[in-house]
This record gives C-alpha cells, structure tokens and sequence, in this order.
C-alpha cells in the first residue's frame, strides 16, 4: 500500500469512478492508486485526469521520443508504475528494452542524446553546461530544447513525488484514509 492511503473507489461519485476506470482501461494510467491519492485534493486530481484523458503524445519531439524519455524517466525514478505503463504504440519492447538496459541499440543520435539529457537531469544537471546545450542545438531546435527540457523537468517530479509514495508499497500506510482530509473545492477552481 502506498505511504497515502488511496481514496477508495467506492467514494467517488459514479462519474468519477467511471472516468477512472477508463484511463486504466485505455492505459493511460498502469492504474488508477495515484488518481485515487490525488483524490485528497480534487483540483489536482481534476487537473491530472483532464491531462490524461487529452494526452495525445504529440509534441514537437513527436510521440516515440515523448513514450522514450517518459520511460527513461520513471526508470531513474525508480517509478515501476509509469515504468510498466505504455502510453504510444510507436515505441516497441525491444525499444524499451534499450532505454532500460542503457544500450544504444537501434536508437537514433537524437533519441540517444535526449535520453542522455534526461538521465543527467536526474543524476547530475550541473553537467548540463554550455557545451551540453551546443551539442543539443545540433539535433533540436530551440523549441524542441524547451519541449525536452518541460517535459523531463514535470516527469522528473513526477517520478520522485511517486517513489516517495512507495506506490507499489506492501507496508501498510503512513496515513491512512480519512474522508475528513479530502479538500473542500474552492470557487475559483471552477472558474
């Protein structure tokens, strides 16, 4: 059990408990225990659930290098929940066995790159210098910089926020449910 105690299903209203039921199915989530511990502050699951339901893996970067560096990503996060979900069919097993197992194999010099720029942002980001920058303006445009650089940044939280949660965890919780700690939304959320 996560450190949090995941809503439980039942306590959602029907409309909820369908929506979340379908991103799981659609596998845009490996499940739906993160959606039902942002449960606790409804703006933050309405928000993920709205970016879930609309992700179409279509950046700059392009949905096959987005899925590699996701997965680049919750592998250095030690995220084993967004490590087994896939969420673009343009990225193969034997792709995902490449960014696991560190080696090269058939990726491209930009994929290889991105990648790189991913795992230093998670193990040493001050070795993102200048001549790191100059060497990804050669394989990206200045957009597609900012794209790699967002995207791994929100990943890069996301990862460490989900490991601190233990989201596979076997322990019991840390904090268990208590409806009482659910959050009141407040009006300016709806507007």
């Amino acid at each position: 059990m996560p450190r949090i105690e995941p809503v439980p299903i039942q306590h959602f209203d029907p409309q909820t408990q369908a929506t979340l039921k379908q991103i799981v199915a659609e596998n845009r989530a490996s499940s739906h225990t993160f959606l039902r511990i942002l449960g606790y502050h409804p703006l933050y699951l309405q928000q993920t659930v709205a970016g879930l339901q609309t992700r179409d893996f279509e950046g700059l970067l392009g949905s096959r290098l987005l899925e590699l560096i996701r997965l680049r990503s919750a592998q250095i996060g030690g995220c084993d929940e967004c490590s087994r979900a896939r969420y673009s069919a343009d990225v193969s097993e034997a792709d995902v066995a490449c960014v696991v197992a560190g080696s090269d194999g058939d990726l491209s010099a930009r994929e290889r790159l991105a990648l790189r720029y991913v795992t230093l942002m998670h193990t040493d980001h001050h070795r993102v210098d200048d001549d790191f920058f100059r060497e990804l303006k050669c394989y990206f445009s200045t957009a597609e910089i900012i794209e790699l650089a967002m995207v791994t940044g929100t990943l890069l939280g996301h990862h460490r926020f989900l490991h601190a949660l233990d989201i596979l965890g076997n322990d019991a919780p840390v904090i268990a449910f208590d409806p009482a700690q659910i959050a009141a939304r407040h009006p300016e959320a709806d507007a």
